[in-house]
């Protein structure tokens, strides 16, 4: 799994070729936290690349780029731009419901 910053996007779009997951999280948050285990068990058993798109700086641009609200979010790229994406539940962030909607996204 790549770590992702501002610098890796331009807007609201991935500076990369091919199929990505990005997951907008931050150290700090419980739920980001807990997602991220979940997250990473995909890695090498999935066609696409994951990212973890970090905004543990709240002053990062991503936060006004992606009008992130709630984190974890998750985003799905294909050749850089959007074709899915899930944002976390006040009070809950995401769950594996979340892992196969993301699955679906790429098909």
């Amino acid at each position: 799994m790549k770590k992702l910053g501002n610098k890796d996007f331009s807007g609201q779009k991935l500076e990369a070729q091919g199929d990505w997951a990005v997951c907008f999280g931050a150290d700090w948050c419980p739920f980001c936290r807990a997602f991220r285990g979940q997250y990473e068990k995909l890695d090498g058993k999935v066609a696409f690349n994951l990212g973890w798109g970090d905004v543990t700086d709240m002053d990062t641009p991503l936060w006004e780029s992606f009008n992130l609200d709630i984190v974890p979010t998750l985003v799905a790229y294909r050749d850089g731009n959007i074709l899915w994406r899930k944002d976390g539940a006040p009070g809950r962030g995401l769950d594996e419901k979340a892992i196969i909607e993301l699955k679906k996204a790429f098909k």
